[in-house]
């Protein structure tokens, strides 16, 4: 009988360890060091505010040889960091059999060098790599270029995911500042000035309170998802806070994750850690989320690509596409119609959008008085005569003689929905 595969989620947001459509456990890439001890994981986080300076959180980040400046002996460097903390995972789980390891598209050779270097430290059989944006959308997306989001500790990964013949990784960009700590950072801020305003009190003065705080923040933002507002109480005091008010203070890190989403002509996928935040309905409400289960589930569909020898072991960054995706075609590109609150407008002729009461939005006429004009062009369409400021295309701003494609979304800010580009099939299927 065959051993089943354990799968290791590398994100510092909090590694995963999964088997058999399980989660066994999860462990955030938090180290507290001191002479003495190295605390790891949910240990470490919850007193990091406690201890600040002995606290190190970017170690699974950088993935270096860097010196710690700590004088405990089994802590030197960032790389030792990486050691105990699989140690401590292994401790913990026991059977690590037949691991694979899907890990971000950010590490370079060398890095994935020195991780395989010190998973061998560890004992730890490694069978397998893959990228975690390529394993995560695999067995889902349609043909097309598909967006997908990532949050780790100090910064996002957007990475662009090509679906043809196969599915591969085509770009990834990190986005330094908006990661997970930033955003909850900012969370307590706002709970800290609203205990202030109300009862005078300030958890942040405190090392102690300011500890509590971040401890009960994700059972907090549970139940503000949940009920819409939530209560907290800390030393005694309490205080009630909206879910719009955690989703405001949000927006700055999640908006600046959507300026580098980029073009794409498929869906936007995201990891449920960070499409359960606060926030991610108003800033990407067409966003799919992937949870790790799914994740694993993709990852043992493709045992046969992902599984190596030991001794031949590289990052898989392709993978097959589902059973009946093909390589789109320029027939199966071409876009036909812009669609808007449920009704199709065909664009063979051109057509204009425009923000006038007593007329329909969209008119199937070239006007130049309107907000901006939709073209045919090659099989694509084309956005000309811009006439107002904060077009967005794909959340990013539009430019004259932009071509669009099937999939597309065109947002303007003075009306409330979102304009999107289909491609309508003929009735007799060609």
């Amino acid at each position: 009988m065959s051993v089943a595969n354990t799968i290791l989620e590398l994100n510092d947001s909090g590694l995963r360890l999964l088997q058999g459509g399980r989660l066994l456990l999860e462990s955030p890439g938090i180290a507290l060091v001191n002479e003495k001890q190295c605390l790891l994981g949910v240990e470490a986080l919850q007193q990091s505010k406690l201890h600040p300076l002995q606290t190190h959180s970017q170690f699974w980040q950088s993935l270096d040889s860097e010196p710690l400046g700590s004088s405990n002996p089994k802590c030197r460097h960032q790389a030792d960091l990486v050691f105990e903390h699989l140690q401590a995972i292994k401790t913990l789980q026991g059977d690590m059999s037949n691991l694979i390891l899907a890990l971000p598209a950010h590490y370079t050779k060398s890095q994935l060098s020195l991780l395989l270097g010190i998973a061998q430290h560890c004992q730890l059989a490694i069978v397998g790599l893959v990228d975690t944006a390529v394993a995560s959308v695999a067995n889902q997306a349609d043909a097309g270029r598909h967006c997908f989001i990532d949050l780790q500790l100090h910064q996002a990964l957007v990475s662009h995911v090509d679906v043809g013949q196969v599915v591969r990784n085509a770009q990834v960009e990190s986005v330094p500042g908006a990661g997970l700590l930033a955003c909850y950072d900012a969370w307590a801020h706002l709970i800290s000035e609203q205990f202030i305003q109300q009862t005078r009190f300030n958890p942040l003065h405190n090392a102690a309170t300011e500890q509590l705080l971040h401890n009960q923040l994700d059972d907090f933002l549970q139940r503000a998802q949940r009920d819409g507002e939530a209560t907290l109480e800390l030393a005694g005091h309490k205080t009630t806070l909206a879910l719009t008010a955690l989703a405001a203070t949000s927006k700055t890190q999640l908006e600046k994750i959507a300026a580098n989403t980029g073009h794409y002509s498929g869906h936007l996928y995201m990891t449920e850690r960070c499409h359960s935040l606060p926030g991610v309905a108003e800033v990407f409400p067409e966003a799919i989320a992937v949870t790790s289960i799914q994740l694993a589930n993709n990852i043992e569909h493709h045992e046969k690509t992902i599984v190596q020898r030991p001794d031949g072991l590289k990052l898989i960054g392709s993978l097959p596409a589902r059973a009946g995706i093909a390589p789109r075609t320029e027939g199966e590109k071409t876009a036909t119609h812009i669609l808007w609150n449920h009704q199709a407008f065909p664009v063979n002729k051109g057509l204009s959008i425009v923000n006038d009461a007593s007329t329909p939005i969209v008119r199937q006429v070239l006007d130049k008085d309107g907000i901006c004009a939709i073209t045919p062009l090659s099989g694509a369409l084309s956005i000309k005569n811009i006439q107002a400021d904060g077009l967005l295309i794909n959340g990013k701003k539009a430019s004259e003689g932009q071509t669009l494609v099937s999939g597309d979304q065109l947002k303007i800010p003075a009306l409330p929905h979102a304009f999107i580009v289909i491609s309508v099939v003929p009735s007799d299927g060609a």
